[in-house]
């Protein structure tokens, strides 16, 4: 091509995917400065489109059939002429031109009239060619019965130049899901069918959290269902998002890889120097001969450190150095999977230039109906399974061009992904299997209340002290939604008391700051507070066990409190951390159990007795 790298092409026969439709005419040639012009009656309009500048070549494309990579020979005539010239149609290359545009010229010279000299600047590297919209071809089709008859290039019918040597990308993409298993499955079954129709690679990646502890089947199966959807809806790779980290803790990976069949990708957090067991930094994929490395980025929470003893990794370091070593690895396009949020993602994507070709964004919910370019181009499909996102990239030996970005609405009555929906239905009969099971027996009912005092809330408190032994026993009421009555006590029964994705914690606090905290948790103003945490629910009263609270005077066992002692407290993350509203600082000594939630310490304990 020039070196301005543009194409003028027939205005409004140009489709949205660039295409010229062709037409059954007879052309007229005329010959113009340094361009051919093809006229024939209405005036010649043109509109102006521009072409990547690593064209490397050009080859013809019609009615969907590829022809530089079909192996039959083809006749291509000038309408109305009888007279033709054989060739395979293919990328077979003259010096600067194709086969196929050689083809052409050779027709535009021989058969209508045209002078030899100027054939040439028609080349690509020699000029521009002009169309009308009114102007088209024939295009003969073989037949060994008959072997003189031809078909006429319908107005319908598409024909398209096609950079020789460029190959089409589609990445499919979604992100937030959280628990919407319905609409998961109607994306899938519109991603299967893209896939099933593409003449081109299809990637479908998952920009993270999947689970949702709000959601049945997401809680009770500590966030693993959404992952086997993952595995079932065909998802090549996935991001680890805060929706099952935060919650259960890094030692739940491993599930979610083997239910996705590959490891979670993240690079930005380490343990002990490396990716978590069952997660992985980045992953390559082969794609119909394209490799695609894929890394993955989370938001950072401090929970993953001071909870969980995973290691904040720099997010610029650790994304360049993956972006480098997967493209030592082979890779020819490098993709960021994020589940940082778009904020994140667009200050980091200007010291990325180079070292990546797309970010695909999750976290923040905000879709981005065409993407975005702050630096990268960026994708985002919001969230709760609304929109499918669909990325176009050309593909070639200079490198990665973004050509779309956009968001596609599922509607709400659309079916559903078999594998997807056979897999949801699977999930559903594991986990009821699982809740059936006896894990102990209650002499007598244990009741639950919002208001007040809940002797289940009181029960879970006891649990806890049981699991971190100390002095005293604190949980919020908002942790238990539920009592359990007398008799023989289910998985079922204990996670219908208590759902709570809380884990086990214990620290040391002074007399001052003990006496504090069960002053403040006993308040009407404390429980009346309505934290986010609990998703719109109150905090309720705090629940003691080895203390008792009367009035102003708190009593540690059978002593009054001692402001200056020191006492060894259990309750979960939330009680025994700034965010629960109880402490004013966190304490030193805090220790965090994340193997376990709630209703796992309860089951533990209602076993032991």
């Amino acid at each position: 091509m020039a070196d301005d790298c543009r194409v003028l092409v027939p205005d409004g026969d140009l489709g949205d995917d660039g295409v010229i439709a062709g037409h059954d005419v007879d052309p007229v040639l005329a010959v113009g400065d340094a361009r051919l012009g093809i006229t024939g009656g209405p005036a010649v309009q043109h509109r102006e489109i521009r072409r990547p500048r690593r064209v490397v070549g050009r080859h013809l494309v019609v009615a969907g059939l590829d022809l530089a990579k079909s192996r039959t020979d083809h006749r291509l005539e000038a309408a109305g002429s009888g007279e033709g010239r054989g060739c395979l149609l293919g990328p077979d290359e003259v010096g600067d031109v194709d086969r196929v545009e050689r083809l052409l010229l050779e027709l535009s010279h021989e058969l209508l009239g045209l002078p030899e000299a100027l054939v040439g600047e028609i080349c690509p590297g020699c000029g521009r060619v002009e169309q009308p919209a009114h102007v088209g071809g024939r295009l003969p089709v073989p037949d060994e019965e008959k072997a003189h008859e031809t078909q006429a290039i319908r107005d319908d019918v598409v024909l398209r130049w096609q950079d020789a040597g460029v190959t089409t990308l589609e990445i499919l993409h979604w992100n937030d899901v959280h628990g919407r298993y319905e609409g998961l499955a109607r994306l899938a079954a519109r991603a299967r069918t893209i896939r099933a129709e593409a003449d081109h690679p299809v990637l479908l990646l998952d920009g993270g959290d999947v689970e949702e502890s709000s959601v049945r089947l997401s809680a009770l199966s500590h966030g693993v269902a959404g992952w086997r959807l993952l595995g079932a809806a065909g998802v090549d790779a996935a991001v680890l998002g805060n929706g099952g980290l935060l919650r259960y803790g890094p030692s739940v990976l491993p599930r979610y890889a083997a239910a996705l069949g590959s490891a979670p990708l993240v690079c930005d957090l380490e343990l002990d120097g490396a990716a978590p067991p069952g997660a992985a930094h980045s992953t390559l994929i082969e794609a119909d001969g394209i490799t695609v490395g894929v890394l993955g980025t989370t938001d950072f929470y401090p929970q993953y450190t001071d909870g969980f003893g995973l290691t904040e990794r720099g997010r610029v370091t650790a994304v360049r150095s993956e972006a480098v070593a997967l493209r030592r690895a082979g890779a020819q396009v490098v993709v960021q999977l994020s589940h940082c949020g778009l904020d994140a993602d667009a200050a980091l994507a200007w010291n990325q230039r180079g070292y990546l070709d797309l970010v695909v964004s999750g976290h923040s919910h905000d879709p981005l109906p065409e993407g975005r370019d702050t630096g990268l181009p960026t994708v985002h499909a919001g969230c709760y399974a609304q929109y499918l996102g669909r990325v176009l990239l050309e593909v070639d030996a200079d490198g990665v061009t973004v050509t779309s970005m956009l968001l596609e609405e599922v509607p709400d009555d659309a079916p559903g992904d078999p594998a997807v929906l056979a897999e949801l239905a699977a999930a559903e009969r594991d986990v009821a299997e699982w809740m059936a099971e006896p894990v102990g027996r209650l002499d007598r009912a244990i009741g639950w209340t919002e208001e007040g005092r809940s002797d289940v809330a009181a029960l879970m408190a006891e649990a806890l002290l049981d699991h971190h032994p100390g002095d005293v026993g604190v949980v919020v009421a908002a942790h238990m939604e539920a009592g359990l009555a007398a008799g023989e006590v289910t998985r079922g029964n204990v996670y219908a008391a208590t759902s709570s994705p809380g884990n086990p914690a214990t620290a040391t606090l002074t007399g001052a700051e003990l006496r504090a905290m069960l002053l403040r948790g006993v308040s009407d103003d404390y429980a009346s507070q309505t934290p986010r945490t609990f998703r719109g629910r109150r905090f309720g009263r705090l629940h003691v066990v080895g203390a008792v609270v009367d009035g102003d005077r708190v009593d540690v066992g059978s002593r009054p409190l001692d402001d200056s002692a020191r006492y060894r407290v259990s309750g979960s993350d939330l009680e025994l951390s700034r965010y629960g509203g109880l402490l004013d600082r966190d304490p030193d000594d805090l220790v965090l159990d994340a193997s376990v939630i709630f209703p796992e310490v309860l089951e533990r304990f209602l076993s032991s007795r």
